[in-house]
């Protein structure tokens, strides 16, 4: 994918749809193990309110997922089947 040239102002969306492996109902998402999402998201939360939705499939709930401090949890996660608002 390329990237904007360095000139072009920084982007603040107020959305994030994120990819996860597995999630549960608190908001907590198992990643892909790079933390990406979580930097990304807990940088543009610094500037702004950001809605972070995990995209996944109904068999991906968990009772829990343990959390780190570096975790960002997410808003809402959104199935095939069902939109889940998450209890924080």
């Amino acid at each position: 994918m390329r990237e904007p040239a360095e000139t072009q102002p920084v982007m603040d969306p107020p959305v994030l749809l994120a990819p996860l492996v597995a999630f549960d109902r608190k908001g907590a998402r198992l990643g892909y193990g790079a933390g990406y999402y979580d930097a990304c998201l807990r940088d543009m939360r610094a500037r702004q309110r950001v809605l972070a939705i995990g995209l996944a499939f109904d068999e991906q709930e968990l009772a829990e997922i343990p959390r780190e401090p570096q975790d960002e949890p997410l808003d809402m996660i959104l199935t095939p089947s069902r939109v889940i608002a998450c209890a924080g």
